[in-house]
């Protein structure tokens, strides 16, 4: 803040410089004038956000300045002085609508509160001013989002998402050449909203003073149009794959796919790039790679036949378990290579190879498992290597040659191994596979068939429940407790609890801890 004192006395405007805490009011710069063209010529150099100055002054006086100053600084506050009880100058004043008025002599404290009035004055103009600000531009930020879903998501409002930003972001409206860019989680999170990913996004936009618009969708994606050639293009998938920032910043970026549809040379062209960036996000699930590119179609996607299957079941009823192994390793080389072929499809076929095997397996590895679970285990495979993992599992566990010999253990046994290991941060359905013997796959069908939920979740509801215990029954804080259930990081174990619960750990021991005591 910048304040501007006149005075054609030297010891006035000084006592008012020293003797006026001015950092106190978050003024950083005071300049001192002797007479109002000094006041003009300070205004017009820097500007000011304060004049407090006297009235009648040599050559240019006070009143003229402030009209003067006005001209170009409408509205900047002015504190007027005077030693004169003039109506003509005080008229004068009131019409040039002055903040306050002090007449001479007067105490610091009477300038003192003169100016505390004038800067809360400044202080709650610029807060409305910011807060109108904000709203306008989160208001122009979801206008454009919209326009931007528009564009590749609804080709009926194709008119309205135009017009909108030829008006409001014309730079980009006119650009020669547009791409979209899909970013995706690559695991799921249920908790997940793209929101946050989206602001860092923005941001890096107007950071770079790159053309272009962020906008989520609904199965939390992130759509990215980029209106720049292909040395902008590369710049921007190069920040996002190495998201500059906080080590947590970068896992984040870690976890992202990225897909770059086709170029577009007008804004209609834009739902074609986007339905290639789709199509190409698909094909992340048949490769590693973080960044894929829209490609013109080499092959043609896979269609499986039922010749397919049948041959598979012959060489499962026939135990020839190699053949089946050479048929899904063939399988995999197949689709890596024919990368277009819808994903749902594969996922599809893989279940029917599954369900076959079920049908398939030796009679004492019979157990009933329901075909919905069994598709809840494939839909969370989002990869092709996953997928085919869990198939050759799966037949391990089915065919007699399998060396899993023993009988099948005790569910009870499973369980108190949990029990044993809740303290276990590192417990996992490896771990546990391996102690009985089972692969993960039929382990995790096993569990299932026989206690009627999963293993994680049957996990999760262990932990909460003995922290329950111990924070009602002993004095562990909570950072304890935390660690005795398997929890390294509190934060997260008390997000758990409280979702569990419905309320935090600490309110859980206040309320919950008195009965310990009392029983």
């Amino acid at each position: 803040m910048r304040v501007i004192i006149a005075d054609d006395e030297i010891h006035v405007r000084r006592r008012l410089a020293e003797k006026i805490d001015w950092a106190g009011y978050g003024v950083k710069d005071v300049v001192l004038c002797s007479d109002g063209d000094e006041i003009i010529e300070a205004m017009k150099e820097k500007g000011g956000d304060l004049i407090i100055t006297d009235i009648r002054m040599a050559r240019v006086d006070g009143i003229e300045a402030v009209r003067e100053v006005r001209k170009q600084f409408p509205r900047v506050p002015v504190i007027m002085m005077s030693a004169y009880d003039d109506k003509e100058y005080l008229k004068s004043a009131l019409d040039l609508q002055v903040r306050g008025y002090l007449e001479k002599p007067f105490t610091l404290e009477q300038v003192q509160e003169a100016v505390k009035r004038v800067i809360d004055f400044i202080n709650e103009k610029k807060q409305t001013a910011n807060a109108v600000g904000y709203a306008a531009k989160a208001q122009r930020r979801q206008m454009l989002e919209e326009a931007a879903l528009g564009l590749c998501q609804y080709r009926d409002s194709y008119e309205e998402s135009i017009s909108c930003l030829e008006e409001e972001y014309p730079e980009f409206a006119h650009a020669a050449c547009h791409y979209t860019i899909l970013l995706r989680r690559r695991e799921e999170d249920l908790d997940y909203s793209p929101d946050g990913d989206v602001k860092w996004c923005t941001r890096l936009l107007e950071e770079q003073k790159w053309c272009g618009i962020c906008a989520g969708t609904k199965r939390g994606w992130i759509i990215l149009l980029l209106a720049a050639g292909t040395w902008e293009l590369e710049k921007m998938l190069d920040r996002l794959l190495h998201r500059s920032g906080s080590t947590a910043e970068a896992k984040q970026a870690s976890r992202w796919m990225i897909a770059v549809g086709s170029p577009a040379d007008s804004l209609p062209r834009i739902y074609r790039s986007y339905q290639d960036a789709v199509l190409t996000m698909e094909r992340h699930f048949y490769h590693r790679s973080p960044i894929l590119s829209f490609q013109e179609m080499q092959l043609e996607p896979v269609s499986f036949s039922p010749q397919e299957q049948e041959g598979f079941q012959f060489s499962l009823k026939s135990r020839n378990t190699a053949a089946c192994i050479s048929y899904l390793e063939g399988l995999r080389r197949t689709l890596k290579q024919h990368d277009t072929t819808l994903v749902r499809v594969t996922k599809n076929h893989y279940f029917q190879l599954a369900l076959l095997i079920l049908q398939n397996r030796v009679q004492e590895k019979k157990a009933e498992v329901s075909e919905f679970y069994l598709w809840e285990l494939f839909y969370q495979r989002n990869s092709l290597d996953e997928l085919h993992d869990f198939l050759l599992e799966l037949l391990q566990d089915c065919m007699p040659h399998s060396a899993q010999s023993r009988q099948e253990d005790d569910i009870t046994d499973v369980l108190n191994y949990i029990q044993e290991n809740l303290n276990n941060p590192a417990l996992s359905l490896a771990d546990i596979s391996r102690a009985y013997y089972m692969s993960v796959t039929y382990l995790c069908m096993y569990f299932k068939e026989k206690t009627g939920t999963t293993i994680k979740s049957y996990i999760i509801d262990c932990r909460m429940k003995k922290a329950a215990q111990l924070l009602t029954y002993t004095d562990l804080k909570v950072a304890e407790v935390a660690e005795a259930v398997g929890f390294t990081d509190q934060s997260y174990f008390t997000k758990s609890f409280g979702r569990f619960f419905g309320k935090s750990p600490s309110r859980f021991k206040e309320e919950e801890g008195t009965h310990g005591e009392e029983a």
